[in-house]
């Protein structure tokens, strides 16, 4: 599905604040090397609010929470509904979260900040229907302090149809022009599996750090050479 400019333009009005900033709608918007968390460690349903700690299969210190004033969100391997859009059934182990007033799921990057992060998720487009909530559905990208720094209203600007359908989704993030999203939030009746999300840069010695510690070893040697002597 294509975003018309006009409505590219409306998301970012919406609270991006970096000029790189956009909604994505495909895995390939996220800059490679990445981390994939499938939930495949949650095998049987499990209704929690948390704190989970989700980022252990790929070595990050990532944590599900989750807020509902409807019902309940967690992990799951049973059959859920988005509406008119169908279910998903056991054979996909997601997170969801129903959609309530103030029904949110979120991931934190306890380890690193992250530029782009998303998932393969579905969620309600006609509210009122079982399970969706009044409020409409959003996907927000949170700094340091869980301030918004950028939100997007999904049924508004990227509305997946899947009608009557089983297993049915399609991708959707956030991409920023530099390493700080801390947290990834959604807002209504949804569900994701397959998160993404970029690796943190690695911490590259700058040339005068080799150079003081190269310095360093060299008077180690020439000491112990003058004390075996």
């Amino acid at each position: 599905m294509k975003l018309t400019p006009w409505i590219v333009s409306a998301g970012l009005a919406l609270g991006a604040d970096t000029a790189n900033a956009a909604l994505i709608l495909t895995e390939a918007d996220i800059a490679t090397p990445t981390s994939l968390i499938t939930f495949d460690d949650h095998p049987t349903q499990e209704i929690t609010l948390g704190p989970v700690q989700v980022g252990t299969s790929v070595g990050r210190d990532v944590v599900f929470t989750a807020t509902s004033t409807f019902d309940a969100a967690g992990f799951t391997a049973g059959l859920y509904g988005f509406g008119s859009n169908g279910v998903w059934n056991d054979a996909m182990t997601s997170t969801w979260v129903n959609g309530g007033p103030i029904a949110t799921m979120r991931f934190t990057f306890g380890d690193a900040p992250v530029s782009a992060v998303g998932a393969f998720m579905n969620y309600c487009i006609n509210f009122g229907q079982a399970g969706c909530g009044t409020n409409g559905v959003s996907l927000s990208a949170l700094d340091s302090s869980f301030n918004v720094l950028e939100s997007y209203r999904l049924d508004l600007l990227a509305p997946i149809s899947t009608p009557n359908a089983t297993n049915a989704g399609e991708f959707r993030g956030i991409s920023r022009g530099t390493a700080d999203i801390y947290a990834f939030e959604f807002s209504g009746g949804g569900m994701f599996d397959n998160l993404v999300f970029t690796n943190p840069p690695r911490t590259v010695p700058e040339p005068a750090t080799i150079g003081l510690l190269a310095f360093g070893l060299l008077a180690m040697a020439l000491l112990r050479r003058k004390r075996l002597a």
